[in-house]
């Protein structure tokens, strides 16, 4: 949705990834999903 509340058409991206959970644990994956999520949301923070 934009600003004003309307529906709009945008492009999107699928991100996939797998991993060995005898190295990585569900809890690490979920905090790594969340902080690739917050930098999506705000480009602009990766300057």
């Amino acid at each position: 949705m934009t600003e004003d509340g309307q529906l709009e058409v945008r492009r999107t991206l699928k991100i996939c990834a797998t991993f060995d959970h005898r190295v990585i644990d569900g809890i690490q994956a979920a905090r790594l999903c969340q902080e690739i999520n917050s930098l999506l949301a705000d480009p602009d923070s990766l300057r």
